[in-house]
């Protein structure tokens, strides 16, 4: 229940709605049973190919200090912006930690086909599932896949998708998950958050011989009336999911968005109503607050070379030099 901002993002044009409000950061493909990892393996590969709708979002990101190399963004990036790379699954990676405030000017568009193609190395790490781990769920899976044939791969998703409508719910309460944290979730607690969804789900799709991963980031946004922008806050941290499907490529499925609302039975922000935000006028005074940090930000990040003359010229200062100006300023 972090509500500090990690994202403020202005869109110039067209804004996409809220629901559509995907920011991918890092891919996990690799499970052991326990934890879900990024792939060792597949880092070397180039970013593979997409074919685009005619939607594109422009939009410029600000990035709040953290100890991280990825960049989050609006999926998908039609390119990386400079001073970041695309990596293999469309991730973006800084060179160095993202320890200060930085800025970044970027496009998106949602795919009509991801990957259409998909190379057999990948194929193999997306269907992997370690032996000996949640055997209701690869037994469900195997039965699912048997009645629906082999080329049933969108009606397997979907199966799964109307049992989580239909049977589960949504909290932040959960015990700790033993050894078959899956089997647990699908068939004994039937309530969770994010994390168990994807998880549950993901290998439920492999276990049916479907390829798919867990995709982490953030989801969503509060626009801030005080300057038009949007915040992107450390608690809309999400994972959600990616099915590979014949003709479409990787498809995102967010199993935990298909939980009947009337199933939400603890949630961040009402964990947030019995706190501070919950007095009058608090969120007016956040909002210009956080307003007021948002301009402090853009005169730090402008204020280069060109502006710091500028400052100067009214002083007849700007001709001294540097031995100059440092010893007029130690002065």
């Amino acid at each position: 229940n972090d509500d500090r901002p990690a994202l403020r993002v202005t869109f110039f044009g067209d804004t996409p709605a809220t629901s559509q409000m995907y920011w991918r950061g890092p891919v996990l493909m690799d499970y052991d049973g326990r934890t879900w990892t990024r792939s060792r393996w597949l880092g070397h590969l180039p970013p593979p190919d997409v074919a685009r709708t005619g939607t594109t979002w422009d939009y410029q990101l600000e990035v709040e200090p953290t100890d991280r190399r990825t960049l989050p963004a609006l999926e998908l990036p039609d390119a990386a912006p400079g001073g970041a790379r695309l990596s293999w699954d469309y991730g973006l990676e800084t060179p160095t930690p993202l320890s200060a405030v930085s800025r970044w000017r970027m496009r998106a568009s949602p795919p009509r086909a991801f990957e259409p193609e998909l190379p057999q190395m990948i194929r193999q790490n997306a269907l992997r599932l370690p032996d000996g781990y949640n055997p209701r769920t690869v037994a469900l899976a195997r039965q699912w896949r048997a009645e629906n044939g082999p080329g049933g791969d969108a009606a397997v998703v979907e199966r799964a998708m109307r049992m989580i409508r239909g049977e589960f719910g949504y909290t932040l309460s959960t015990p700790l998950p033993g050894r078959h944290a899956a089997d647990e979730f699908l068939f004994d607690w039937k309530r969770g958050f994010c994390e168990h969804f994807s998880s549950a789900f993901v290998i439920l799709m492999r276990a049916a011989g479907i390829p798919s991963r867990v995709v982490t980031g953030y989801v969503g946004g509060y626009r801030n009336p005080f300057g038009g922008y949007w915040i992107v806050r450390n608690e809309d941290a999400h994972a959600w999911a990616e099915v590979w499907l014949d003709g479409r490529g990787w498809v995102r499925v967010d199993p935990t968005a298909a939980v009947a609302p009337e199933r939400i039975y603890d949630t961040l922000d009402d964990r947030a109503a019995a706190g501070f935000n919950a007095l009058p006028g608090v969120l007016p005074m956040l909002d210009i607050g956080d307003w007021l940090r948002r301009g402090w930000n853009d005169l730090v990040l402008g204020f280069d070379a060109t502006r710091q003359q500028a400052l100067l010229r009214p002083l007849v200062l700007e001709a001294l030099g540097t031995r100059g100006l440092v010893a007029l300023f130690a002065g």
